[in-house]
């Protein structure tokens, strides 16, 4: 079984935008997100398909993939894979077309952010309890 790191965006002197949008959300999606975080961590990746993954084709956005939850809402977290490790960047609730734009762009200056700040991404297990 593969078994890989997870990662979340954590810049310094903040909590980063997964630990601020999880408590949002209402438990039983928090936690149906947590599972599909934690499957994430051992899905090979040629089974990152839809409905429940999306890989974006555009070469703009190609080091980009979507984990997508649904409920009453529809929740989405733009991730990456880099060196074996997944590091969910961007979470957010899709209420239209351009919400997914704006998360793609952030999720760009977030990648950027790591490249030149590699302890920005952290590995998700330090911050389990920030997110239960």
């Amino acid at each position: 079984m593969i078994m890989r790191n997870v990662k979340i965006y954590v810049p310094p002197g903040q909590p980063g935008p997964l630990l601020e949008f999880l408590p949002s959300l209402d438990e039983k999606l928090r936690h149906k997100l947590l599972r599909q975080i934690f499957q994430l961590s051992q899905i090979h990746l040629c089974n990152l398909k839809e409905p429940h993954f999306k890989h974006f084709v555009l070469e703009k956005y190609s080091l980009l993939y979507e984990l997508r939850e649904k409920s009453k809402i529809l929740v989405r977290i733009i991730f990456t894979i880099q060196n074996g490790d997944i590091i969910l960047l961007t979470p957010f609730i899709k209420r239209q077309p351009r919400d997914t734009m704006k998360a793609l762009e952030q999720s760009l200056r977030m990648l950027a952010d790591i490249r030149e700040h590699p302890e920005f991404a952290v590995n998700i297990e330090s911050k389990m309890e920030e997110l239960m």
